[in-house]
């Protein structure tokens, strides 16, 4: 059952993790493997029953913890260019509305900024990938 949930939330992911830098843990697990272990194939062989469940807690951690860490900041930042970075209309109708805006930001603000975190967890960098 364990295995079908991380499958499945591995599958799920979209490009984010998918992308080499956003994979930190288990980019550290692969080089402490190929510094300090044989790579000769009898080797990766012998050592499969070890590396297998430690390779697995390394992209659970990376799907679970480091991913959205890692997304988090932009998408505050995409959530300040929204709502208070780009306006749109004269000084006047910002003046007016600027108390709206800071009433509506209590319900548009974690809205807007958990699409954007989700989103970007899904599919940060797949247009770069794509290329």
């Amino acid at each position: 059952m364990l295995a079908f949930l991380l499958i499945a939330g591995f599958l799920s992911q979209g490009c984010g993790v998918f992308r080499k830098e956003n994979r930190v843990v288990l980019n550290a697990l692969d080089r402490s493997v190929k510094e300090t272990w044989v790579e000769s194939p009898a080797g990766i062989v012998a050592t499969l029953p070890l590396t297998v469940p430690i390779g697995t807690a390394g992209v659970a951690l990376d799907m679970g913890v480091v991913l959205p860490a890692k997304s988090a900041p932009q998408a505050a930042c995409d959530t300040y260019l929204d709502i208070w970075k780009n306006p749109e209309g004269s000084d006047f109708r910002q003046a007016i509305l600027f108390l709206p805006k800071v009433v509506g930001s209590a319900v548009y603000l974690p809205c807007d900024f958990v699409g954007s975190w989700l989103f970007r967890m899904q599919f940060d960098g797949c247009e770069k990938a794509a290329r």
